[in-house]
């Protein structure tokens, strides 16, 4: 994925197995579009880069370390100390313990936990 950092996402794309491994320590990666990414599968996030998030992804994500930003819509996200996540569109389920800035027009759905973490809205 390195040659094309750029992911498109025009329709619905269902992800099994493993899920969807993001390891950016020098390229930044993006996913837009107006399609879905489905499924129960995990998304991580390693790597010190930043991956951006507009598109709609129903994957649990975990943020390990770097920045996630973006304005889709994501799954139930856990933001691991040293991470970092500032995002303006809508997310089910958060739990951090990382750094968190909630944007203008972001929208949490069911439960907000702070662990040592911060959430500024």
């Amino acid at each position: 994925m390195a040659s094309n950092p750029n992911v498109t996402v025009p329709g619905t794309v269902f992800v099994g197995g493993s899920g969807v491994l993001i390891t950016n320590q020098s390229v930044a990666y993006s996913f837009s579009g107006a399609g879905t990414i489905g499924g129960t599968a995990p998304m991580n996030k390693w790597g010190t880069n930043r991956l951006t998030l507009d598109v709609t992804s129903e994957l649990p994500l975990t943020i390990h370390q770097g920045i996630v930003e973006g304005a889709g819509a994501i799954g139930a996200t856990v933001v691991e100390s040293g991470s970092k996540l500032n995002f303006s569109g809508s997310i089910n389920r958060l739990a951090t313990s990382g750094a968190t800035t909630l944007l203008p027009g972001a929208t949490v759905a069911n439960t907000v936990s702070v662990e040592a973490g911060t959430l500024t809205n």
